[in-house]
């Protein structure tokens, strides 16, 4: 291991053990169920200096008692679990390991990512091979049909990435959980690369390529519209990419094919414009144009939209090469959802011809886990691959979060504001009142974003009864005594989510560490670092992990 890929690995193992130190220490505030605020009373929980920081007085709260309406067939919290009811994990009980709001604060904004010195130690060892954070290159962004976060998002990560390709010398890219195919055909037709738009969803695959001859077909009016924004001493400097796309391409035109997988012979079909479709031996979707033509041909670029589920421990090359031959190749992916994040870690370890990688992830509660099962998922239907934690350095410690845990790193970040939506309150409300109902509560009492379509808690607790499929008895007076019991809960409950919301940073550093931990730890690589491409307020998860292999001999 080389000295920097060394110093990279121990930065970066030393930040994952000051940010587990904090963390594993309110885990149980982090997995609390947030709807349980009221019927576990979690405020009464919360240190009096904390609520004196919070700026609260309980001393002029008046007597409310349970602010039970109806009467409860039980006091104490249980929940019913595979037609049993249980009490409360005692385990759960938050316990307070500051004794000053302050210093609770200043160990969770220690544990954001840009406070730690694996990510300074990336600045400062790369800071001159990549673009700075939001920047995009001379190259007009053409963002048609995107909106504004997307436009943010797309216009910067294929900056980066063709910035990336140029200096690597790589022609060939593939985009993996590619969706409606924004960043495929932004790399594709702007910056001339061959790209190979993968997705495991067929309406998906065939809408990026809808979308992509809709563009194609409007290219030279949005190009000439754009460049009459650009500044006239750009113009000659960037004509050389404005020209129109490539003729030869290797994509379908005309009626959607449905892929048969595992087909045990190839089929041929003809699309309406005389295109053949081919579905190989292994049931993989081969379009060809009029000329034959399936792979790049000589500096001709090409994109190719394939339907596939590529699972962890797939060879991605057995995929590209039909396209691609020999070549070398950068794999991306831009929000690449739950598992698919770190399965794309490993795919670009596993494939030779693979030698870059850039990688922002998302949806980290669909995350599976090694050492946490999810609540929600039977343990036949459990991935036979977890994906967190990744590294060996974590799996030897036996680490683990917890599903509610990765709900909360979705949360807003440190530095911007988390807002509390009243729909929380009424959530937590409605939760009191299915609890004095029934004297128990349910993990699948799951309502969805129903609050968005109700103009009064009336009329929430009526749809949700009905979601339920629970009859209700109760009077709109009754409901709209509920509310005027808790009334002076609401405060109380934006405060204790600002609260815990201070741990979404640091959970989301563990996750992203992981994955950059794993890839340190494996022979192939020669740099790993993590950069902040978008910015937080348009795009949350910000982060990417940029990766480099040896090639292979």
């Amino acid at each position: 291991m080389d000295k920097m890929k060394e110093k990279l690995l121990t930065e970066c193992s030393k930040d994952v053990e000051h940010i587990l130190s904090f963390l594993n220490q309110y885990l149980p505030l982090a997995n609390l169920h947030f709807t349980n605020f009221i019927i576990e009373d979690y405020w009464s929980q919360v240190p009096n200096n904390f609520k004196q920081s919070l700026c609260t007085s309980e001393a002029d709260e008046p007597e409310r008692g349970d602010g039970s309406v109806l009467q409860s067939t039980t006091k104490m919290p249980m929940e019913l679990v595979d037609g049993e009811l249980r009490h409360n994990d005692p385990g759960m009980t938050l316990t307070w390991h500051h004794s000053q709001l302050d210093s609770f604060m200043a160990d969770a904004v220690s544990c954001n990512l840009e406070n730690l010195g694996y990510t300074r130690l990336c600045e400062e060892l790369y800071a001159e091979h990549y673009p700075p954070e939001g920047a995009t290159s001379d190259v007009p962004f053409i963002s048609h049909a995107m909106n504004e976060k997307k436009s943010h998002e797309i216009g910067i990560m294929s900056s980066v990435c063709s910035t990336l390709a140029k200096r690597e010398r790589l022609r060939h890219v593939v985009d993996i959980g590619s969706g409606k195919g924004y960043l495929a055909t932004t790399l594709y037709m702007q910056y001339q690369l061959s790209v190979i738009g993968i997705d495991s969803q067929t309406g998906n695959t065939h809408g990026a390529l809808r979308r992509k001859q809709r563009l194609e077909k409007q290219y030279k009016g949005l190009v000439k519209r754009q460049q009459e924004r650009t500044d006239n001493s750009r113009k000659c400097r960037n004509s050389e990419h404005l020209s129109e796309p490539p003729v030869r391409e290797t994509v379908m035109r005309g009626e959607s094919h449905e892929v048969t997988a595992n087909s045990e012979s190839p089929q041929v079909t003809v699309s309406s414009e005389g295109h053949k479709v081919t579905v190989n031996s292994e049931g993989h979707e081969v379009t060809v144009n009029s000329e034959g033509h399936n792979v790049t041909e000589g500096d001709k670029p090409t994109h190719i939209a394939l339907t596939a589920f590529i699972g962890p421990n797939d060879q991605l090359d057995k995929y590209v090469e039909p396209y691609f031959q020999n070549n070398q190749f950068m794999l991306t992916g831009l929000h690449t959802c739950g598992d698919l994040a770190g399965s794309m870690s490993r795919q670009f370890i596993h494939s030779p011809a693979c030698t870059l990688m850039v990688g922002v992830g998302c949806c980290y509660h669909l995350i599976s886990e090694m050492f946490c099962a999810n609540p929600f998922q039977p343990k036949e239907e459990a991935s036979a691959t977890p994906q967190f934690p990744l590294s060996s350095f974590l799996r030897d410690k036996h680490v683990k979060l917890g599903r509610n845990c990765r709900m909360l790193s979705m949360q807003s970040r440190i530095g911007q504001d988390s807002v509390f939506d009243v729909s929380l309150f009424w959530r937590a409300l409605l939760q009191k009142i299915l609890f004095d109902v029934h004297g128990y509560w349910r993990k699948d009492w799951i309502l969805g974003k129903i609050a968005s379509r109700c103009s009064s808690f009336r009329e929430y607790v009526r749809k949700a009864f009905h979601k339920l499929h629970i009859e209700s008895q109760l009077t709109d007076a009754q409901i709209d005594d509920y509310v005027h019991q808790h009334a002076h809960v609401e405060n109380k409950m934006a405060m204790f989510f600002q609260l815990r919301t201070a741990l979404s940073p640091a959970i989301e550093s563990v996750i992203l560490l992981d994955r950059c931990l794993y890839l340190l730890e494996q022979n192939a690589t020669t740099m790993v670092v993590i950069k902040k491409l978008f910015h937080p307020s348009k795009s949350p998860r910000c982060y990417a992990i940029i990766a480099k292999k040896k090639e292979a001999r």
